[in-house]
């Protein structure tokens, strides 16, 4: 068993996991939260440590549960090995371990908004990731669905007549207004797809029956 001794709110309490993935998810959310500073600051002329840089998983631990503590005044050890116990399996559920939600656990309407907020995020990632059409990898990011959608309105009103020349990452195709048609309803269809997943999961948020990042992952999104 390993305990970590918090200080919060001025007065000294400790949570503790015995469990090696959970261990092993703090210290990467620690590390992934000092990647994400500037590892030297200017001290006069001199480049020094950023003290900001959290040392060890007390100090990483100490800044999270200080976050939630202010959130949750009143609290008692119980309501915090509670709260630790959550954090600690939500941590293990990700892979690879990341620091999605700051000032966990957060509950009620702030949890369903931080991750309503990371399912877009991930619909997105697919949404504009691509898709394999007869073969030929076609990239769905917003400049091609843009593009595809022009293309068509304009061999419907006659400005375009002749195949165009389209260029994919598999070299160059010359599509004629049927190849185009069904390029952009490929590319349409796919797009509304992860639009429709993401909608799926935001209901099952709201109901309660998604409430991590990891059940986020592992919904239906293909």
């Amino acid at each position: 068993m390993t305990t970590f001794s918090l200080t919060l709110n001025g007065l000294s309490y400790s949570v503790a996991t015995s469990d090696p993935a959970q261990l092993a998810a703090i210290t990467a959310c620690r590390a992934k939260y000092n990647d994400a500073l500037p590892q030297t600051v200017k001290d006069g002329d001199n480049d020094v440590p950023n003290p900001d840089l959290m040392s060890d998983d007390t100090e990483y631990l100490d800044y999270v549960f200080g976050h939630w503590a202010a959130a949750n005044p009143g609290f008692d050890q119980a309501a915090l090995d509670a709260a630790a116990a959550s954090a600690f399996s939500s941590y293990a559920g990700q892979n690879p371990p990341e620091q999605i939600i700051e000032s966990v656990p957060l509950t009620g309407d702030a949890l369903k908004n931080v991750l309503k907020a990371y399912a877009a995020s991930k619909r997105f990632g697919i949404e504009t990731g691509g898709i394999t059409l007869n073969g030929l990898p076609i990239p769905t990011d917003r400049e091609t669905q843009s593009k595809l959608s022009g293309a068509v309105l304009a061999f419907q009103a006659g400005a375009l007549s002749r195949a165009i020349d389209w260029k994919t990452s598999a070299g160059w195709a010359s599509l004629n207004q049927t190849s185009v048609t069904a390029l952009a309803s490929a590319v349409a269809a796919h797009v509304q797809k992860s639009f429709s997943n993401e909608k799926a999961v935001s209901q099952a948020i709201d109901a309660g029956t998604i409430t991590t990042a990891a059940e986020i992952d592992a919904a239906n999104w293909s």
